[in-house]
């Protein structure tokens, strides 16, 4: 990993990776968490990594999570499955960041997330269960 610092959070017991990556900027607009696809990993160099290494010069810090993952021959209804499993992940991404106010002043609870493929329902869902209101969601790849 040559941008960010991996470091690991917690949830439901469990330890998983993550990657976190400062604002480039003394301005910062908030936090930003990458949630990758079925068969990729928070460094995923073609989607996650460019979004982690580019949108810290926007003024953006990052944090990318390893969600669960199947086999990766597993069929479409077996990743379907494990967003449930997700959600306690996304939730504990979404903790990291301070409340918006004490490190971004003058910010709300809106907090984008960049999900690519299967990740996207997992992480509306954890938004709103936590009553935060998502800056958008966007798949890169479309």
């Amino acid at each position: 990993i040559v941008v960010g610092e991996p470091l690991y959070l917690e949830a439901e017991g469990q330890e998983f990776l993550a990657i976190h990556t400062e604002s480039n900027l003394p301005s910062v607009r908030g936090g930003a968490i990458i949630l990758h696809g079925h068969g990729a990993n928070p460094n995923w160099i073609d989607v996650v990594q460019p979004l982690r290494s580019r949108l810290p010069d926007a003024g953006w810090e990052t944090l990318a999570l390893q969600l669960p993952v199947p086999a990766v021959d597993a069929p479409d209804s077996a990743v379907q499955a494990l967003i449930p499993e997700s959600l306690p992940r996304i939730e504990a991404g979404v903790e990291f960041f301070p409340a918006a106010g004490d490190l971004y002043p003058g910010a709300d609870r809106t907090q984008p997330r960049c999900a690519h493929g299967c990740a996207i329902p997992g992480s509306q869902r954890a938004a709103g269960a936590q009553g935060i209101r998502s800056g958008g969601y966007f798949d890169p790849c479309f």
